[in-house]
């Protein structure tokens, strides 16, 4: 009996003499399949879980030296930034781990512009409140926000990692998509973000995502469609509720609902269609499908230029009313 207890402690606690991993840095204890410190986040040593952390030795799995932590790279004390996703004017986007978690995550961490204190007080309520509620939604298809920060003049990010490849990587890595995609393979697409966002629009009150775009739309390995959650980036002038060439009219007055988010879908599905990227073209001016694809129908075409109409009220009023007449013009293409 007093063995099992001792194996039973051992293998909670770690005591000496367990099988674990030691801490280069701190001399910590750790579990024997940790990659990074539990206390300190450094990365620990995985061909020798017993190592005393004495000799540093390249990564077992990246072939590349241990660097030791700095506030550049350990975020909130927690977050270890270990590659750089994406980069642009606003902020920087990174794959990282949560060393508290024993997970990967991705944290992205914009700028703030300095401008109005009205404004920037504003822009910091929206975007702490839209990254509370983001984390209360529990969606297989749309990982979760796990944290969201204001300190030192950013704004910083943190959800769970989606694997997969955007689909904005998957049509430039397709020569053949510069034509556009198969009418077939973009409606499905479109079809299941339909059905995620309309999940976010059936909270209460209803989640408008206000940045629906090929970068935010992932493919898994099995096919899915997963769609990242939103959270405003800051501008120069306030919150930047969406992308140029994705975003509504209405939402460059800071204004949007429901119908906002089928223009995003609209311009998304014409995109792959059309084989041209809308933030590249004359903002919100979109030539009729029907004259850049002999193939695609008048029905079709009807479908997705009401969708993308300047006005809402002429849009679709919902999302189930857009996938539904969008399902029945794409019959002939989906077999």
């Amino acid at each position: 009996m007093e063995n099992i207890k001792t194996e039973f402690l051992k293998s909670v606690f770690m005591l000496p003499g367990t099988t674990c991993r030691i801490c280069p840095l701190c001399k910590s204890s750790n579990r024997v399949t940790a990659k990074f410190c539990i206390k300190c986040g450094y990365p620990i040593r995985s061909d020798n879980p017993t190592s005393n952390g004495d000799e540093e030795l390249p990564c077992a799995e990246t072939g590349t030296y241990p660097v030791k932590l700095t506030d550049e790279v350990l975020v909130k004390e927690r977050f270890l930034l270990t590659e750089k996703i994406y980069e642009d004017g606003k902020g920087i986007v990174y794959n990282a781990f949560d060393t508290k978690r024993d997970r990967e995550v991705v944290v992205k961490i914009d700028n703030i512009y300095l401008h109005e204190p009205d404004i920037t007080m504003r822009d910091m309520h929206r975007f702490l409140n839209d990254g509370e509620v983001l984390s209360y939604i529990r969606h297989k298809y749309i990982p979760r926000v796990v944290k969201t920060y204001y300190e030192e003049k950013k704004y910083i990010v943190v959800m769970k990692k989606a694997e997969g490849k955007s689909l904005a990587e998957l049509i430039r890595g397709d020569i053949s998509q510069a034509k556009g995609i198969p009418v077939a393979n973009a409606v499905k697409i479109v079809l299941a973000l339909c059905e995620l966002v309309e999940y976010l629009h059936q909270n209460s009150p209803p989640i408008v995502h206000r940045n629906i775009k090929p970068t935010k739309v992932i493919i898994n390995s099995s096919r899915k469609v997963i769609l990242l959650p939103w959270v405003p980036r800051l501008g120069k002038f306030g919150s930047l509720l969406g992308a140029r060439g994705y975003a509504s009219p209405e939402q460059y007055r800071e204004e949007f609902d429901n119908r906002s988010d089928i223009y995003g879908l609209a311009a998304t599905l014409y995109g792959m269609i059309a084989g041209k990227d809308p933030a590249k073209e004359a903002p919100f001016h979109f030539v009729p499908l029907a004259i850049i694809r002999p193939d695609v129908s008048n029905d079709l075409d009807k479908v997705i230029s009401k969708a993308l109409n300047l006005q809402p009220d002429l849009r679709y009023s919902g999302v189930a009313e857009f996938k539904n007449n969008l399902f029945n013009a794409a019959k002939k293409y989906l077999g």
